[in-house]
């Protein structure tokens, strides 16, 4: 560490160097004090020239910015305006702010001036380049002001505050620079007139008593500026800047830069001192003033960050925090004002003044810690510092004004009346402010919150449980403020059960919300005792000897899907949608099971961190809950559901239950005082209670905290260097976390002795010993104040860290670890291993159907990509995955535009047909057409595979009705393809063979289903393979060779029950029904359609639930049973109506009319219902179904006795079959 750094200690928390100094000098005061008069040392006199240089526009830009990215572009300049300094021999005085104060003494007076001057160019100079950057960057630029002053000074010593005139003048002339601009005093311009160019520039406000001062605009150098009396560079020393520290050098962790919550106070006086008294008055005048305040400010633990002339700027809750720093700043402001006014009456006895101050408070997060570079400062940075002086400017004399952040904390310790929004300079909104009034002498009341006790939630509990027990489920979300205690209450009521009752649980992760069934993951893991990090053969064991019970046909399918799910690779022969499909399916049977075997809870944790594909599975699953003896209780922090469920709203302790809670944790009786404001203060919040109440016990704090985040950042900061680091760490990787991993990323590797400390302390436990040793934080709270306090630049480094580690403790299993290693890496500095792991995630999503998690990965990895000049050539192919999301969703048009942008920059034949795919679903049956045609014409013939645009082409032309030209194109396409058998060949035979069919060509059809099918079985194409089935089926169906009809739906059946293709499966299920129909088998018809009415009620799959319940309605009704045939007719309406199915509503419509007409029922809702049905028919271009629809309306008329009224409707079906 470069330069020297003096630590001071603990006890002296608010003093600056200066201060301590002053301490060790003031005995002398402290006795002519006591004598009734000030007395003090000689002064130190030296004629220097001041430099004050300030930047505009950084309080704008602060409103814009994390505190984070202000820091770095501020530190930047500073640094520059250091080098500038150093360079011509000047040293740096005070940072303030976003200013820098510096002093230039040499061998003369004029050597001092010019070098001040020089190194004001210099520093506009270095603004300049430096705005290149922030504006590309930002769009916006920095000003900087530049006052320059010559004269005497007194200070006491290198590293003082200067003091008096020359100082004064130097600021105001600062104030009055035009920016970018230098302006000099008049002492500065006598010295320097004949090597600068100067013009001619304000004057300044008089002082009473005194002609107004000149001040001149420098226009350059007359000559080149001399060698630099200090080269910047490497070597140079760093700019010791006055850092006021309250760490000894053992804590010197401290000092390192991290995100806090603090509280700023700047105290100024109201008219500055060097008018009013005498020079040689003066330093004894602001000694008396600035001890004043630091005694305020050490009293109450807070910083004093610099001196500003007459102001000054402390902190509190940096570098350490305190669990009340609002209240304390408070406190501190006061007694400043006290202290003051005690002193007055000397300073008017001795002097003939009265010194009046103002302060302005607020609170925000910043960045804290030495300035980055050549500056050793320990500041604080952010939006928060800024509007804190912004206020203070704003304040009356001898008032003290607070923000809104101040207000909310300190509201129930302090009085306040709200002031007029304050308009202030760089903010582009007025800003709240309230002014202290006192402080409050009995605790506020806490408005508008109600208080109730657990006894009534696990009542409520219970209650649900007993209807569940009875073979009702039912569904509970409860929802609560976090640390009110959700999870306490659901282990409470796990306890009153049974011991016979079955439970399992799972908990949504904030950093797994992005990553596709996480917490299905979790509840497969839990529920089927697989542990994580689990070799894949423990971990297949585990799961087959779970399932067996179930008796799956397709237990292999499910065991694969399962792994799948859990993170070990692509497992699963179905289709991305057939997967989600599977698991539908499997975790309803699962849950079947577990109901028959007795009644069971689930508890679902935190799921307002659910991930999108967890949330839509499991209410999929959910929706036949109604029908288990289930009771799930889902935990969140918000009120909104993931899916229907009786709400459950937890509150605060009550006053009686929160006072036993505090007495219970306190384990003695504490001061009523003391039990009073910890019951204000907690609201209570028991996890606040027991943190508050244990610190107090234990020492750790002698006040009682505000706020939840006050106290954990006191207990973080109490922490030694190690344990901090360690704990810093563990809450990068997560909420649990690997002990291997965490050794990876501690600097020492060595964490046992601080997870001791953490583990003693109740920061973390031990979660979990085999596979992987693994701890977990106590609470969520604690790990996010861990996390959130560390800088955005360090958890980017130890993120990509955590990845890295991941990948070298885990070699040979990495692809397990996906989604884990996207989240680490993405939220990490490296952007080749980001875009690698992001793509790889956004693959797995899509495969598993977790669409919005695949266009979450996906979209990232373009974006980190697109930044990188290296990265380029990745982005197509992530484009192209993208877009092929995005069709799935049915978001064609901006699937088009990604498909467009890769077709523009590569010419990629993938990217041809993704668009006229997308055109095709978007009905423009033209353009598509069209785009292929130019698509074979723009692509290089030897270079490219254009049967798949043959197939697109077939295709479109059958959506579009025209099956012989479809036909035609997909012959000739073949006949090019020549000995070609691949997928690609397989799916154009299916497509062939599928409009033959449909153009009466049966027997082609066949032979091409055939071929199709051998291709299919050749490559393990099951979807090939069953579509083939399919459309065997079908053309031996319109052949009316029923007995081979069911014969190949049967083996697309057994295919689709072997590998779980669960949609596949029960649309096997209906066309075995249909054929059962033609073959005049009602009975087994109807029992078909009963299997896959259930197999489409557990995936929910909307259209196939529609059409099995109206073909069971139908048969039902064909075989005279029309009381059931009516409630399942109602049944697929509701279905069918809901998913805007117009076909099957229409079809069930003619099924009602046809049961009230065949049960010799209500004729008039018989001709209603037909009616319906024939105008839907009409309207999609179904005549001969129209004109059915129609006759059984006529029919219902004639035993209406309406004989007229039924002619004209058979009229109207005859003239529609004419037409």
């Amino acid at each position: 560490m470069q330069g020297k750094r003096p630590f001071l200690p603990r006890h002296a928390a608010t003093y600056s160097f200066w201060a301590m100094r002053e301490a060790k000098r003031s005995a002398r005061a402290d006795r002519g004090r006591a004598a009734g008069g000030l007395t003090e040392r000689a002064q130190d006199e030296r004629v220097v020239t001041v430099l004050v240089a300030d930047i505009s526009g950084s309080t704008a830009l602060g409103e814009r910015l994390d505190p984070e990215e202000l820091r770095e572009i501020l530190g930047a300049y500073f640094n520059d305006l250091s080098a500038a300094i150093q360079r011509y021999g000047g040293s740096v005085d005070k940072y303030i702010g976003d200013a820098v104060r510096a002093e230039f003494e040499a061998s003369s007076s004029g050597a001092a001036a010019g070098a001040a001057l020089h190194a004001g160019l210099a520093m506009l100079e270095a603004l300049r380049k430096e705005n290149q950057a922030l504006e590309q960057r930002y769009n916006v630029r920095l000003s900087l002001r530049v006052g320059v002053n010559t004269g005497p000074v007194l200070s006491t010593g290198p590293g003082e505050p200067l003091l008096g005139e020359t100082v004064e003048l130097a600021q105001r002339l600062e104030h009055s620079a035009p920016p970018d601009q230098v302006l000099a005093g008049q002492a500065t311009f006598d010295l320097a007139r004949r090597g600068f160019r100067f013009e001619a520039g304000p004057f300044l406000a008089a002082r009473a008593g005194a002609p107004p001062p000149r001040a001149y605009r420098l226009i350059g150098s007359r000559r080149v500026a001399p060698n630099p009396a200090h080269p910047a560079g490497p070597a140079a020393a760093r700019v010791d800047a006055g850092a006021s520290l309250q760490v000894t050098e053992r804590e010197a962790h401290r000092l390192e830069e991290q995100r806090k919550i603090v509280t700023v106070l700047f105290a100024d006086l109201v008219e500055p001192l060097a008018q009013r008294v005498a020079p040689q008055d003066q330093q004894i005048v602001l000694r008396a003033y600035f001890e004043v305040v630091a005694r305020a400010v050490q009293r109450f633990g807070g910083t004093i960050d610099k001196f500003i002339g007459d102001a000054v700027m402390a902190v509190f809750g940096a570098p350490l925090s305190h669990e009340d720093d609002a209240a304390r700043a408070i406190h501190a402001a006061l007694a400043m004002h006290a202290g003051l006014r005690q002193e007055n009456e000397r300073f008017e006895r001795q002097f003939g003044v009265k010194l009046a101050l103002r302060i302005g408070i607020n609170a925000g997060e910043v960045v804290a810690g030495l300035l980055p570079g050549d500056v050793l400062a320990y500041t604080v940075t952010g939006d928060a510092v800024n509007t804190a002086q912004r206020i203070e400017s704003a304040t009356p004399p001898g008032d003290v004004l607070v923000g809104e952040s101040t207000y909310q904390l300190a509201r129930k310790a302090f009085l306040f009346e709200p002031v007029a929004p304050l308009a202030l300079k760089g903010k582009a909104r007025p800003v709240p402010a309230y002014r202290v009034v006192g402080r409050q002498l009995e605790a506020a009341p806490d408005a508008g919150t109600t208080l109730v006790g657990r006894a009534k939630e696990l009542e409520r509990l219970s209650a649900l449980f007993g209807s569940a027990a009875a073979g009702t489920g039912q569904l509970a979300h409860l929802h609560a403020e976090p640390g009110v205690g959700k999870s306490r209450l659901v282990r409470e009521f796990l306890a009153t059960l049974p011991n016979g009752v079955w439970r399992a649980s799972a908990r949504c992760s904030s950093y797994e919300s992005g990553q596709p069934y996480a917490l299905v993951a979790d509840l497969v893991r839990r529920a089927f005792g697989v542990q994580l990090a689990e070799d894949e053969a423990s971990a297949r064991r585990s799961l087959g000897a779970s399932l067996r019970p179930l008796r799956l046909s397709f237990k292999e399918s499910a065991v694969a899907l399962l792994l799948e799910v859990l993170g070990y690779g692509v497992r699963s022969d179905l289709d991305p949608e057939g997967k989600r499909r599977q698991l539908v399916s499997l975790l309803g049977r699962y849950l079947e099971h577990r109901s028959a075997r007795g009644p069971f809870v689930l508890t679902l944790e935190d799921v307002h961190w659910i991930d999108p594909a967890s949330s839509s599975t499991l209410s999929d699953v959910l929706i036949r809950a109604s029908q288990l003896r289930l009771l799930l209780i889902s935990t969140s922090r918000d009120e909104s559901r993931p899916w229907p469920a009786t709400t459950v709203e937890l509150q605060p302790l009550a006053g009686e239950e929160a006072g036993a809670m505090v007495d219970r944790v306190a384990g003695r009786e504490l001061d009523p005082d003391v039990r009073a404001l910890v019951l204000e203060r907690t609201g209570g919040n028991p996890f606040f209670i027991e943190e508050v109440v244990g610190a107090l016990i234990s020492g750790r704090a002698t006040s009682v905290p505000a706020t939840i985040q006050d106290l954990l950042e006191a207990k973080l900061d109490a922490l030694d260097a190690e344990p901090k680091r360690v704990v810093q760490g563990a809450a990068v990787i997560g909420r649990t976390f690997w002990t291997r991993v965490l050794g990876r990323i501690t600097a020492t590797g060595v964490i046992r002795p601080a997870l001791a400390t953490l583990e003693s302390e109740r920061f973390v436990a031990p979660y979990e010993v085999a596979p992987e040793e693994r701890y977990a934080f106590r609470h969520a709270l604690v790990q996010e104040v861990s996390y959130q306090t560390q800088l955005l630049a360090r958890r980017r480094k130890a993120h990509a860290q955590v990845g890295f580690a991941i990948e070298e403790l885990f070699t040979d299993r990495v692809e397990e670890f996906t989604d884990i290693l996207a989240f680490h890496f993405d939220r990490g500095d490296d952007d080749e291993r980001a875009v690698t792991w992001l793509g790889r995630a956004g693959e797995r999503a899509k495969r598993l159907f977790a669409n919005a998690e695949a266009i979450h990965s996906f979209s990232r990895a373009i974006e980190r990509a697109q930044r990188h000049p290296g990265l380029s050539d990745r982005v197509p192919s992530l484009l192209l995955a993208l877009a092929e999301v995005r069709g799935h969703i049915g978001e064609y048009d901006l699937a088009l535009r990604l498909f467009t942008q890769v077709r523009d920059s590569t010419n990629d034949v993938r990217a041809w047909r993704g668009m006229a795919t997308m055109l095709r679903n978007l009905g423009e049956y033209a353009r598509a057409l069209a785009l292929i045609e130019e698509a074979v014409v723009a692509l290089p013939g030897n270079a490219a595979d254009v049967l798949p645009l043959s197939l697109e082409r077939a295709q479109t032309l059958s959506v579009e009705g025209r099956f012989t030209d479809a036909i035609d194109v997909a012959r000739f396409a073949l006949a090019a393809a020549g000995a070609r058998r691949d997928t690609v060949v397989a799916q154009l035979l299916v497509r062939l063979a599928r409009s033959e069919a449909v153009a009466g060509r049966g027997e082609e059809a066949l032979a091409h289903a055939r071929e199709a099918l051998e291709i299919s079985r050749e490559y393990g194409d099951v979807a090939g393979e069953l579509a083939a089935l399919r459309v065997s089926g079908d053309s031996y169906l319109r052949l009316q060779r029923l007995e081979e009809s069911a014969e190949a739906y049967g083996q697309a059946l057994k295919l689709a029950e072997r590998v779980g293709a669960v949609a596949e499966m029960a649309g096997g299920l209906l066309n075995l029904g249909f054929v059962e129909r033609r073959r005049g088998r009602l009975e087994d018809a109807i029992a078909w359609d009963r299997r896959a009415a259930l197999e489409f009620d557990r995936i929910h799959h909307g259209s196939g639930r529609a059409t099995a319940y109206g073909n069971l309605a139908s048969h039902l009704m064909m075989h005279g049973d029309y009381a059931e045939a009516l409630r399942y007719a109602e049944t697929a309406l509701k279905v069918a109506e809901e998913i805007g199915h117009v076909y099957t509503v229409a079809d069930v419509y003619q099924t009602i009319a046809s049961v009230h007409l065949g049960q010799g029922g209500d004729f008039r809702q018989s001709a209603s219902r037909a009616e319906q049905a024939a105008k839907l028919f009409i309207e999609l271009g179904a005549r001969p179904q129209a004109a059915e629809a129609l006759r059984t309306a006529a029919d219902a008329l004639r035993r209406l006795g309406d004989e007229e009224q039924a002619r004209d409707t058979e009229a109207r079906a005859r003239s529609l079959l004419d037409s």
